[in-house]
């Protein structure tokens, strides 16, 4: 699996960045800026797994420059994702005599695999055994791409919801 350059790509990076320059006064921003009324937090993650796409043009030779087990092992089949991880949140703000409170309102979360593609060497027939047993093998290499993200969604979830992450219900100054 190959984890896009861009994984964390506005990862809350500013919530983390107030919460380590602000850290020193958290105790005093939390008595300075009261509750703000009408306002929740909310953690949503989204996953988006595609129908595997079935690839035959290519030898086992071809298949082998391109696997993770290298040309020295002959390889029949392969299976290539490409997940991504996006994230995004919006805040809320209201100003008082001791400065701005601020608070994270949500947080968007995307697990995708921009594809999933399933290789068999064009060296097998689709009538033949051999291609049988390799697709089988490659259709449950997909499976677990798609459990994967299925298995971390939740965690990510839970993960987010539990952080201090400054909410409306306690902001920060």
């Amino acid at each position: 699996m190959r984890v896009a350059p861009n994984m964390v790509k506005n990862f809350p990076a500013a919530v983390c960045a107030i919460l380590l320059l602000l850290a020193p006064g958290l105790a005093a921003a939390q008595v300075l800026c009261p509750p703000v009324a009408g306002r929740s937090y909310d953690v949503a993650v989204k996953i988006d797994v595609p129908a595997p796409k079935l690839d035959r043009t290519k030898t086992r030779a071809a298949l082998g420059s391109f696997a993770p087990h290298g040309t020295r092992l002959t390889v029949l089949g392969a299976m290539r994702s490409d997940l991504e991880f996006e994230s995004r949140a919006t805040y809320g703000h209201v100003a008082t005599a001791d400065g701005v409170c601020i608070w994270v309102e949500q947080v968007k979360v995307d697990l995708r695999y921009r594809s999933l593609d399933m290789f068999v060497a064009k060296e097998y027939a689709p009538s033949s055994c051999a291609y049988r047993a390799i697709l089988a093998h490659e259709k449950q290499h997909a499976d677990i791409a798609r459990r994967y993200v299925e298995r971390y969604a939740p965690r990510i979830r839970q993960a987010l919801a539990s952080l201090l992450i400054p909410k409306s219900s306690k902001p920060l100054v």
